[in-house]
């Protein structure tokens, strides 16, 4: 949206004042037509010693820091004018180079946002975007486009046109094309024009000409020619429609919308009948629109924010006028009963004031209200009754519609309803004798027990001849603690002699007992007496004699001027009749008066009350109210302190999650290094295996060697033949291998014990190792324990609460003790010297060798002392010259 929205005020005619015309009884009332004039009638003004930067400056600091203060957003805003509103946008921009409209639709939310953020923008842009919502996404808002396009003048047209070019970039007329169709689509267009004319020079003949029109283009035409009436309700001056209007009632008897809904429908029906109570009283409009808006269940808050918020400085003083008038409650109770929080303090500061309250009462609402009066006291009033007898009278078949709506399960309220209400008393009467006669049951006990509540009030008393009715109303005036005085004066004293006596008649048949009788019982003083005289039903019913009325006038002034008392009538001479007449009146008057008093004191004293009481009500509101704002504040402040130890308890179990992470990576990694050496001390264990056993064999050897060395009687089938030089060989040789294994033994055990000491040490840091992981374990026992017990202590939500941390260790594997080699059965030794076929050759001799023997080095696989990193077996390269058997070890 652009930011230089055009703040033009709007200049639309506003209707301040009303005037009446006294019609005959025949005719009917036409709507009152409102005056133009130049007086402000909106309920916001511009606000005294503005200063833009100033405001600017409040409301930053209301949406500053965490929440916003809502009740200064809306005091600040509702107070100043659409004009002042833009300046303060400017302001707001030029001193923290911020949207003011973004940030409040990022502090508020809801129905209040919406209020708040269409009060900043230009009337224009206002309707622009409700425009928009109710043409963009599936389906159309209709009475959106209804109500504004029905309601705005040529002027404001223009803007609303302007402002959806500049803000959206698009075009409202194409954008409403695509959107709607039909004959409503045309009107829509039509008024999107701007084009109806504002001339108030009215031509007469121009009115005779377009009712003609608009008669033939329905009323006289089958279908309807609604072209016609597109045509003449959007382009006339409203001056020249609403002459067009009462010339039309004239002329066909019934008002143009009767005409509209018998030929109209759908949308289009509602957009005509909308244009036309806009040329009639456009705050009477929006007045019914707002009351819709809130009645029944329920509230439809886009009609109540939109209206409030583009009359608020046009016409709104006028809606409300108009609406407590024609609604007999003010628009600001309304929204007081049907509102709630920021939402409602926001529309009633927009509302302006409340009329029901004392000393709110418009002038021109009390002078509305005096004329009607006025005419309702000269004017002649004719009764008429309202319920006919029906021309095709049937009381058979009447009975039997009676006895079908109510058999079986649930009643037909609407046939009942239908048929008593369109007959006669005498007619009723005769369908209760008929349905007695058919069915054999009463129809009023049928009706009693078939419906309820003030309907079956409704429908029992239209069932009874009206001196019964009248005479159970007295009855039960009469009955019970107190006397319903309202309902015996109303009844005795409208009713004509006819009726009295007939009453009387009925009230004994009904109840035994004489009328007059329960008068007396029931009341006192004059009351009694003017009722009972009201009872008696002999009130003189002749025709005017005014003659004898300037008599008895003359007399009772003679009387007055004489100073002749009351009581003392002369019984003699020409003014006999008319003194008696005149005592009998004072009398009366004496008593109405008595009456009256009576009235007024009660009146008062229940006034009184009243007063006392709603004074109280009103003290105990305020106090109610200010224990729910102590409550409001205590449980934001619980809310916050809530809030703050949430912050702590979470950032403490932030804390403790990256301890316990960094302590499990830690444990993980002692775990991989602790496998990892004993992955190498593995190949260690079994090549220290190998050399035991090997050492053993070699030992073994070397004593069987030593044996036979030292043996003299030596068998010689062990070393060959017993004599000669095979002997002394083969005893030569086995030295040599004697001093060979001899030698092999003592590198074997160097090796054994360099190999032993490199085992201690490693299962020494295998349990130095240990320990460390055993103690990260039980760091992180601890730390998930602290964890479970006060991660979740923060009140008041203990349903947090979670279980221990679930990271586990599984338990170090225990070591295996070392056992010895008991089994020497699993160890293989060379096979023995075969019995050679030749001797074998001397040490000199160049034949001779020594045994070969593969070496292999435990350490030479040790590649660093310090990071015990070793190779495997595996690893080893093979000596040259070895065999197979050798380079496999032992089996």
């Amino acid at each position: 949206m652009g930011e230089s929205w055009a703040g033009a005020e709007c200049g639309e005619a506003h209707e301040c004042s009303f005037f009446f015309t006294v019609v005959s009884a025949a005719e009917p009332k036409t709507m009152a037509k409102p005056a133009q004039g130049a007086k402000y009638r909106g309920s916001v003004h511009d606000f005294p010693d503005f200063d833009p930067s100033q405001d600017a400056e409040a409301l930053y600091t209301a949406m500053k820091g965490i929440g916003s203060d809502k009740e200064a957003i809306l005091e600040l805003i509702t107070s100043r004018s659409n004009r002042q509103r833009q300046e303060v946008c400017q302001s707001y921009k030029s001193l923290y180079g911020k949207d003011l409209i973004a940030d409040l639709k990022y502090e508020l939310t809801g129905k209040f946002e919406r209020l708040i953020v269409g009060l900043m923008r230009p009337l224009a842009y206002c309707d622009a975007k409700e425009i928009k919502d109710a043409v963009s996404g599936i389906g159309t808002d209709e009475k959106c486009l209804i109500e504004i396009l029905a309601s705005r003048t040529n002027e404001q047209i223009h803007q609303l046109v302007a402002a959806y070019k500049d803000a959206y970039e698009r075009d409202l007329e194409a954008d409403i094309i695509g959107d709607t169709s039909g004959h409503f689509q045309k009107m829509l267009v039509v008024l999107l024009q701007g084009t109806r004319e504002e001339d108030d020079v009215v031509s007469e003949d121009l009115v005779q000409q377009d009712v003609q029109d608009l008669y033939e283009a329905g009323e006289l035409k089958w279908g309807t020619d609604e072209a016609q009436f597109i045509y003449i309700l959007g382009n006339r001056s409203k001056q020249h429609l609403r002459l067009v209007f009462d010339e039309y009632l004239k002329t066909t008897g019934k008002p143009i919308e009767a005409s509209i809904r018998g030929e109209l429908s759908g949308d289009f029906e509602k957009l005509m009948l909308a244009v036309v109570k806009c040329v009639r009283s456009t705050p009477e409009y929006f007045a019914e629109r707002l009351f819709k808006a809130m009645k029944g269940l329920g509230t439809r808050d886009n009609t109540l924010i939109r209206i409030m918020v583009t009359r608020s400085e046009l016409d709104m003083l006028d809606i409300r006028e108009i609406f407590r008038t024609k609604y007999e409650k003010s628009l600001y109770s309304m929204i007081k009963n049907d509102t709630s929080g920021e939402y409602k303090k926001a529309l009633l500061k927009l509302c302006g004031g409340d009329d029901d309250a004392a000393g709110q009462f418009f002038p021109e609402a009390a002078q509305v209200a005096y004329q009607m009066w006025e005419l309702s006291a000269v004017a002649r009033v004719e009764l008429k009754g309202t319920v006919r007898p029906a021309g095709d009278f049937n009381p058979d078949a009447d009975a039997k519609a009676l006895r079908k709506a109510m058999k079986g399960i649930g009643t037909d309220e609407d046939t009942i309803i239908d048929i008593i209400t369109h007959r006669s008393n005498a007619q009723r009467q005769q369908i209760r004798q008929t349905f007695k006669s058919h069915f054999g049951r009463d129809l009023m006990a049928d009706l009693k027990s078939e419906i309820s509540g003030d309907l079956a009030r409704l429908i029992l008393g239209l069932m009874m001849p009206p001196a019964h009715y009248d005479a159970k109303q007295l009855k039960k005036a009469m009955e019970g603690a107190g006397t319903d005085e309202k309902a015996l004066i109303e009844i005795l004293a409208t009713r004509t002699n006819a009726e009295i006596h007939a009453i009387n008649e009925a009230y004994k048949e009904d109840y035994h007992k004489s009328l007059e009788d329960a008068l007396s019982s029931d009341t006192s003083g004059h009351f009694r007496r003017i009722l009972i005289s009201l009872a008696t039903g002999n009130r003189e019913e002749g025709g005017e004699d005014r003659d004898q009325a300037r008599e008895d006038a003359q007399g009772a002034a003679g009387l007055q001027q004489a100073g002749v008392a009351v009581g003392k009538v002369p019984e003699v001479g020409p003014l006999g009749t008319a003194e008696k007449k005149v005592k009998m009146l004072e009398q009366q008057r004496t008593e109405l008066l008595e009456v009256n008093k009576q009235w007024d004191q009660h009146f008062r004293s229940m006034k009184q009350q009243y007063e006392q009481k709603i004074t109280e009500l009103r003290q105990k509101l305020a106090d109610l109210q200010k224990q729910v704002t102590d409550l409001e504040a205590e449980r934001e402040q619980k809310q916050r302190d809530f809030d703050r130890k949430l912050l702590l308890a979470k950032s403490k179990i932030e804390m403790e999650e990256t301890d316990k992470e960094q302590l499990t990576a830690e444990a993980k990694e002692l775990r991989q290094k602790v496998k990892y050496l004993q992955d190498q001390l593995s190949p260690l264990s079994r090549q220290r295996e190998y050399q035991e056993k090997e050492i053993q064999r070699l030992n073994k050897a070397l004593e069987e060697a030593l044996s036979i060395q030292g043996s003299p009687s030596s068998s010689p089938t062990a070393f060959g033949s017993p004599e000669g030089a095979t002997g002394l060989l083969r005893k030569q040789e086995l030295v040599t291998q004697n001093e060979l294994l001899k030698q092999q033994v003592k590198i074997f055990e160097e090796d054994f014990q360099r190999e032993r000491s490199d085992r201690e040490r490693m299962n020494e840091e295998k349990e130095e190792l240990k320990k460390q992981v055993e103690k990260l374990q039980a760091q992180v026992t601890m730390s998930n324990a602290q964890a479970s017990g006060e991660r979740y202590h923060v009140e008041p939500h203990p349903e947090h609460l979670c279980g221990a941390y679930p990271y586990a260790y599984p338990p170090m594997p225990a070591r295996v003790p070392h056992h010895g080699f008991d089994d020497w059965s699993q160890i293989r030794y060379p096979p023995p010297p075969m019995a050679m076929e030749q001797p074998p050759p001397l040490p000199s001799s160049r034949l001779f060798h020594l045994p070969e023997y593969t070496w292999f080095s435990p350490c030479g696989a040790l590649r660093n002392q310090s990071s015990q990193v070793m190779d495997s077996p595996t690893a080893r390269p093979a000596e040259q010259g070895s065999t197979k058997n050798d380079r496999e070890g032992p089996q």
